[in-house]
């Protein structure tokens, strides 16, 4: 019955028949008692209920947007929506395991006072200071995990009212993992894990999110929290530069990213982080992107030579 539901498996959906389809497949067989599904769809060009069958309608919640309001507002709405004690966001194109939702619900049955669960981790850990939390963020790993959708599981009795926190921040395309960090800083303290149980398939695919966009906007982490810059620079700002020089990186040798997008890039992170701190931190990762936007026919005479 609806009172028992601990969990809601949201998912924001928009313009992906086959994916929403085969995800929506694989999850309602899993589903129990304690565990809601719901499609929160950004006002696709087709009516998403007719892709289902009454049967499986029966068993899911579908909101429809009026307007299409864009990916991260939908994306942060799967907090909003939910009347259940935790959320789970899951992508409508990660594949998720036959026995996901089992294990999402095991992990916040024995994690009940955790704000938030990271799954699909290399390791387990737990944090319960906002100082330890931070901490953990100086691997460009830890940091990215916890804005990968389909991994990451929100306790709202916690969470519900510092909505407005992520919200406030859409334009960084990461709105549920700054009211994490929002509430970490504002209350000091709070139970974070991650948990090496996975969840999703692993599988090559392309990501559907545009990777220069993202890196613009996902640099406004440092404005956001740049009264405690001094706390920050040896951990959140040092994963989150990191992450950002390396996706930089690997946009330019895959194509991905412009070299004139790529040089825009590289020199906001050098002014948000500070030139010293990138040269000083990340040398290797900086030279080699030089390389690549300065001296394009050496870096593919190195890829070459790389690959004998």
């Amino acid at each position: 019955m609806k009172q028992n539901r601990l969990l809601t498996v949201a998912i924001p959906t928009y313009n992906r028949r086959k994916q929403i389809q085969q995800q929506v497949r694989a999850i309602l067989p899993q589903l129990t008692d304690e565990v809601e599904l719901m499609i929160i769809d950004n006002h696709s060009p087709y009516d998403i209920k007719a892709l289902f069958s009454l049967e499986e309608l029966s068993k899911m919640k579908i909101v429809v947007n009026a307007v299409n309001i864009g990916m991260s507002a939908n994306y942060a709405r799967c907090l909003e929506y939910p009347d259940t004690q935790w959320v789970w966001t899951l992508s409508d194109d990660d594949m998720v395991l036959p026995n996901a939702v089992n294990t999402v619900l095991n992990a916040v049955k024995e994690y009940p006072n955790a704000i938030s669960i990271c799954l699909n981790s290399l390791s387990d850990f737990e944090t319960n200071k906002y100082t330890d939390f931070l901490a953990k963020m100086h691997s460009h790993v830890n940091y990215s995990m916890h804005f990968w959708m389909s991994v990451c599981v929100y306790n709202l009795s916690y969470l519900r009212s510092y909505l407005y926190c992520g919200f406030n921040e859409l334009t960084t395309m990461i709105a549920p993992f700054i009211t994490v960090l929002k509430y970490l800083e504002i209350k000091g303290e709070g139970q974070c894990l991650m948990l090496c149980r996975q969840i999703i398939k692993d599988t090559e695919k392309n990501t559907s999110w545009e990777k220069t966009d993202f890196l613009i906007r996902v640099s406004f982490v440092y404005d956001i929290f740049r009264n405690d810059r001094k706390k920050m620079l040896r951990t959140l700002f040092y994963g989150c530069t990191e992450l950002n020089l390396c996706l930089l990186y690997e946009g330019l040798k895959q194509v991905h990213i412009s070299p004139k997008n790529a040089l825009y890039i590289l020199r906001l992170i050098m002014f948000k982080y500070g030139i010293v701190n990138v040269i000083r931190f990340f040398p290797s990762l900086y030279f080699r992107i030089l390389i690549s936007l300065i001296f394009p026919k050496i870096s593919r005479y190195v890829k070459l030579l790389t690959r004998k």
